[in-house]
C-alpha cells in the first residue's frame, strides 16, 4: 500500500542507551522433532548482508553480551560467522563480553569437534536439559540423555564457558524422584544459571495430541455450530 519493498533488517535507534542482552539471529528453525515443540524443522540462514545490518543496529545499545536466537545453535552451517561478528562488533564496544548460544547436549559435542570452542567467543551455553531422567527424555524425543548432558557439562567446563540450564515443570511422568534427580544433578554441576519453565502445551503439537489436549474456545465453538 505505501509502495515500499520490504527488506529483513532491524532498528533499535529508539533505545539508544539503553542496558540490554541484544538478539542476533543466524538462522531459523530446528531439524529436531521434541513433542512439545513448534518450532519448524527446516533451517533458514540469514545471509551475510542480514547478519551485518544487525549487528550494525546494535551500536547506540548499552550491552556486553548478545543472545544468539538460533533454536540450536550449530546446526546451521553459518554458525562460523561468530568469529568475525566478534571482531566487528568489539570494534565498536570495547567491553564485549561474548555471545549466548542456546543448544542441546549433543550438538556441544559436535561443535568441540569441527572447532575450537575459544574462537567463537562463547559466554555461556544455554543447554535444554528439560528432565534429567533418560526415560522421560526419550518419551519426549529429546536429542539427549544424561551421558550426553554430562559431556557437555565436561566440554563447557574444560573450555571455561558457563553453562545454562533450561528446565522444564510439569512434563508427564515427573514423580517425586525423577524431580530429585533433577535437583540432585543441578546442586552436583553448579551451572552459571537455571531457566525454569512451567510445560506449556501448545495446540497442534504432538505432546498435546497424545494428552489429548482441547482448546476450550475452539470446543465452545464446534459445540455451537453442531447445535445450528
Amino acid at each position: 500500500y505505501l509502495q515500499i519493498d520490504y527488506r529483513k533488517s532491524t532498528d533499535y535507534s529508539l533505545f539508544k542507551n539503553v542496558k540490554t542482552i541484544t538478539r542476533l539471529q543466524l538462522s531459523q528453525g530446528c531439524k529436531h522433532r521434541c513433542k512439545f515443540c513448534t518450532i519448524p524443522k527446516i533451517i533458514i540462514e540469514n545471509n551475510l548482508e542480514e547478519i551485518g545490518q544487525q549487528i550494525d543496529s546494535f551500536k547506540d545499545l548499552d550491552f556486553k553480551l548478545i543472545y544468539i536466537d538460533d533454536k540450536t545453535f550449530g546446526q546451521a552451517s553459518n554458525y562460523t560467522l561468530l568469529m568475525p561478528s566478534y571482531e566487528k562488533i568489539i570494534e565498536y564496544n570495547p567491553n564485549f563480553k561474548g555471545f549466548i548460544i542456546q543448544t542441546t547436549a549433543i550438538q556441544v559435542a559436535k561443535l568441540s569437534k569441527e572447532i575450537d570452542l575459544r574462537d567463537l567467543h562463547i559466554f555461556a551455553i544455554e543447554i535444554g536439559v528439560e528432565s534429567y531422567n533418560d526415560s522421560i527424555l526419550s518419551s519426549l524425543r529429546k536429542p539427549a540423555s544424561e551421558k550426553s548432558i554430562r559431556r557437555a557439562v565436561e566440554i563447557c567446563k574444560l573450555y571455561d564457558i558457563n553453562i545454562i540450564y533450561n528446565i522444564i515443570v510439569g512434563l508427564p511422568e515427573e514423580t517425586k524422584e525423577t524431580y530429585l534427580r533433577t535437583l540432585n544433578f543441578i546442586v552436583e554441576t553448579k551451572p552459571y544459571g537455571l531457566n525454569i519453565f512451567n510445560l506449556a502445551i501448545y495446540k497442534n503439537t504432538e505432546l498435546s495430541k497424545e494428552l489429548n489436549i482441547v482448546d476450550p474456545i475452539e470446543s465452545e465453538l464446534r459445540k455451537r455450530y453442531n447445535s445450528i
